[in-house]
């Protein structure tokens, strides 16, 4: 595959003492990383992942897309279960405050702690 030869960048140009942003060509471009942004329909040699794992075959994309969907959908099963231990880990409390008796017939307020 071929390279981005001009990389589009926004960069900072100044015209008439004000600032303005403007798209300029760059032959240096910090933004073109040495891959293309394309979509290409190759399953030669394609890297997955990791550079040591390569896909050859059709079967093996196939089987790649298969594999890479179910590790997404397991990791998004355990972010579930993480939030839901989370809330049941997390226990409200509540304060009930009630008016009782006291001595020489004054009223005191008591405090109950209630878990649930």
């Amino acid at each position: 595959m071929k390279l981005v030869e001009n990389c589009s960048v926004l960069q900072p140009m100044r015209s008439h003492g004000k600032a303005s942003m403007s798209y300029s060509d760059s032959s240096l471009c910090s933004l073109c990383l040495g891959q293309a942004m394309t979509f290409h329909f190759s399953y030669e040699n394609v890297p997955l992942l990791f550079s040591g794992l390569t896909i050859n075959t059709p079967g093996e994309m196939a089987g790649a897309f298969v594999a890479v969907f179910f590790l997404a959908m397991f990791y998004e099963g355990l972010k579930i279960a993480r939030e839901c231990l989370l809330r049941k880990s997390q226990v409200s409390i509540r304060y009930n405050s009630m008016p009782v008796p006291g001595p020489n017939g004054t009223i005191l307020m008591e405090t109950h702690k209630t878990v649930g």
